[in-house]
């Protein structure tokens, strides 16, 4: 949690807007409602691994065939 607000912040201060997840889960949930240029991910996360996490975005039609998107 702690990675993941120091992460926030710098790249709000940078003027990105950012979305955030706790876990792999929750992630693929926003990104099924919100479209992202970018995902930082850890490998390790509850619920579902970082490297699951990629293999599921790239499974999604309008994530997954685009190359210059998440």
């Amino acid at each position: 949690m702690i990675v993941r607000e120091v992460e926030r912040s710098i790249l709000e201060q940078a003027g990105y807007r950012v979305l955030t997840a706790s876990d792999g889960v929750e992630a693929l949930a926003v990104l099924a409602k919100q479209s992202c240029d970018l995902v930082v991910s850890d490998v390790d996360m509850p619920r579902m691994d970082g490297l699951t996490l990629t293999a599921r975005i790239r499974e999604l039609p309008r994530i997954g065939s685009s190359p210059s998107s998440c």
